[in-house]
């Protein structure tokens, strides 16, 4: 066989020195792999997909080789190097639209896009499997590419196949978990670098020890990554094999990154890439920057935004602008800056949107504060991935306003993000918008929150549920409480003056008026708060500010009717009460005089928990002793009001069941204030 400078692989002869060489770097290229795959490589090379590898004959090197090239003008040889330095190992390929080869122009178009060997030219007719694996790859599909590969490796096929044909599918599942991090990803790169041991291939490429330095990093194994760069740059494997940006972005794409001496390690890397003149693309920049939040290294975030720009990503390359401008928007956001993180949003305004309209399936956000989203790599280049990016920094900016106690501005951010997006917002910027009204008790808010939560599709689930129930009826801390203390008396007297009637502030020590014997009252906190003088009517207008009864029991009602339940049927599983609501919707019904409901409540809560916990007491007993002793007063309260004494000893047979510690002042008391 010729060894032609595109030859992949071929015997190795020992007849002349140039053959010795070669044999000797074949020798290193096997161990290279052996010891990336690990000793127990064998054990993942299971047939994953069909294909039985290690039963058919290991034919070596039956054609020659040559560079591929799907340039429509004949320039051969250019692709190779097109393709490795335009698809990214993260970010994947922005070069133009995906094609999924269901549209008549679509598949003219992939048709011409073959490549030399495969169009016959150089290696015969190529079969169906191996145009549809290189579709596949176009397409950035991992499952179209791994089914049509399974079949063109167990035909003649296979002896066609060039080292960049390989290496792009490598490349693919790389990038499959990079996006997904999926362990099905890695088995599949682990199956065709074992079969490039068993039919003796050599990389002459940089590309494929590359794809190889990502399998070292995504299953931690950096020691034996940076001795492969090691072997890199001292030429060992080839003159050809040099180390590029590709091979510094493999150590940025490393999910295992844990303490701040590993990000020292990345951030000596990125000054070796500087000082070789080798250009950091977007992919590191952005991986450092989520890096630099991670563990709030603010002065490097500060240094990366300033030293880097996205003027350089064309006007057609939307995604990868979206993912580049997005990760410095939650930058911006993150150090508090909402002016520039406006600044980064409006220039991603101004890119092209993508024409691929397939919709992603359900996209999973993760509850970290730094805002991850995970997409499919078969989707990462649709429109819908746009304005997931686009969505997610639009949520940073959102949060940010909200930390900063501007809900307006925060409002505003999210009609904004309504108006440029026709992606709904996501639970979680719902969720950092109740969080924020429930802990003032603008029950406004909250209700408008819910019915657009509603209008947008979305489930509410329990824990909003309990968000909006309880803050209509807990009790304020100190700093809560002395704003609507303060509240109540301008409302007081506004109204007095309206009706001019002169409001005279009554006396500190007159009974039933003083702000201490009403903040015992309400079961506030014992710091002490500044006292204020409350007439009559600023007490009504406290309570009112405080207790809203007739709002928490809408809001039962309604998360009653969303999961199908009967308020009457207490032994319905379809809704098991959790300790928050109960103590809440009890609380609502007790100040409405509605003692048999609040009864009914309790009596739903015990069921279930001693359906739960049938030989045991209850896990909120020992979580929340405080709540449970609150509960167990008010039915106590409710079961004597309503004059049941049946209930009452059922109350106590349960308070002695359980462990239930009630003061003896709650359980002896009458008309007690909740």
């Amino acid at each position: 066989m010729r060894l032609g400078a595109g030859s992949v692989f071929g015997f190795l002869q020992k007849s002349t020195i140039r053959q010795q060489r070669a044999l000797c770097r074949a020798r290193t290229h096997v161990l290279a792999v052996r010891e990336s795959l690990g000793a127990d490589s064998r054990k993942h090379i299971v047939n994953i997909a069909g294909s039985k590898y290690t039963h058919r004959p290991s034919t070596i090197g039956a054609h020659s080789r040559s560079q591929f090239s799907t340039d429509r003008d004949g320039d051969s040889g250019k692709e190779g190097k097109e393709d490795k330095d335009h698809i990214e190992d993260k970010e994947g390929s922005e070069t133009g639209e995906p094609h999924d080869g269901t549209n008549k122009e679509d598949t003219e178009h992939m048709e011409s896009a073959i490549p030399d060997p495969l169009s016959g030219r150089l290696a015969g007719s190529p079969s169906p499997q191996r145009i549809e694996m290189f579709r596949g790859i176009r397409a950035q599909d991992p499952e179209r590419v791994w089914n049509a590969f399974n079949e063109v490796a167990n035909t003649s096929e296979w002896d066609r196949l060039t080292e960049e044909e390989i290496t792009q599918v490598i490349h693919v599942f790389n990038n499959q978990f990079s996006y997904e991090r999926s362990k099905q990803a890695l088995d599949r790169v682990k199956s065709i670098f074992y079969i490039c041991i068993q039919r003796h291939y050599v990389f002459q490429k940089a590309w494929g020890y590359n794809e190889m330095l990502r399998l070292n990093i995504s299953e931690g194994r950096r020691e034996l990554a940076y001795k492969l760069k090691a072997g890199m740059e001292s030429g060992k494997y080839g003159a050809d094999v040099t180390v590029d940006v590709h091979t510094y972005a493999a150590f940025f794409n490393d999910p295992y990154i844990s303490s701040r001496k590993e990000l020292a390690q990345l951030i000596d890397l990125y000054d070796e890439m500087n000082s070789r003149n080798i250009k950091p693309d977007t992919r590191i920049q952005k991986a450092l920057l989520l890096y630099a939040r991670q563990f709030d290294e603010k002065r490097l975030l500060t240094t990366l935004l300033d030293s880097t720009s996205t003027e350089d990503i064309p006007y057609s390359s939307s995604t990868l602008a979206a993912r580049s401008i997005s990760a410095r928007t939650k930058a911006y956001a993150y150090m508090h800056k909402p002016k520039l993180a406006q600044e980064e949003l409006n220039k991603l305004l101004s890119y092209q949107i993508p024409k691929d309209t397939r919709h992603i399936p359900p996209i999973h956000v993760s509850g970290s504060d730094l805002g991850l989203v995970q997409i499919p790599l078969s989707h990462s280049r649709t429109r819908d991935a746009f304005f997931v990016y686009l969505r997610s920094a639009y949520e940073a900016l959102i949060r940010t306003h909200l930390t900063r106690r501007n809900p307006h501005f925060a409002r505003d951010t999210m009609d904004d993000m309504r108006r440029t997006s026709y992606l709904p917002p996501t639970l979680v910027i719902y969720e950092l918008f109740i969080r924020f009204h429930a802990k003032r008790k603008d029950i406004r808010q909250l209700r408008e929150l819910y019915e657009m939560m509603q209008q947008d599709g979305l489930r509410v689930s329990e824990h909003f549920y309990t968000k909006f129930i309880t803050a209509c009826m807990f009790t304020p801390k100190e700093r809560l409480f002395e704003h609507l203390k303060g509240k109540a008396v301008k409302i007081s007297q506004n109204a007095g003056a309206r009706k001019g009637i002169d409001q005279d502030p009554a006396p500190a020590n007159e009974p039933g008026v003083d702000g201490a014997e009403i903040r015992t009252g309400l079961d506030v906190k014992k710091a002490e708060v500044s006292e204020i003088a409350l007439d009559k009517r600023a007490e009504e207008e406290l309570d009112r500010l405080i207790f809203h009864p007739n709002e928490c029991i809408q809001f039962f009602e309604d998360m009653l009717a969303d999961y199908g339940v009967s308020a009457s049927a207490i032994h319905d599983k379809g809704y098991i009460p959790n300790i928050n609501i109960t103590n809440s919707v009890m609380r609502a019904y007790l100040r409405r005089e509605r003692y048999a409901l609040a009864l009914r409540e309790f009596i739903r809560y015990c069921y279930h928990q001693k359906q739960l916990y049938p030989m045991t007491r209850p896990l909120d007993v020992e979580r929340s002793p405080r709540t449970i002793s609150v509960v167990f007063g008010m039915a106590l309260e409710a079961a004597r009001l309503h004059k049941d004494t049946k209930s009452e000893q059922r109350i106590y047979t349960t308070i002695r069941e359980w462990g239930v510690r009630i003061p003896e002042t709650r359980m002896r008391a009458r008309n007690f204030k909740y």
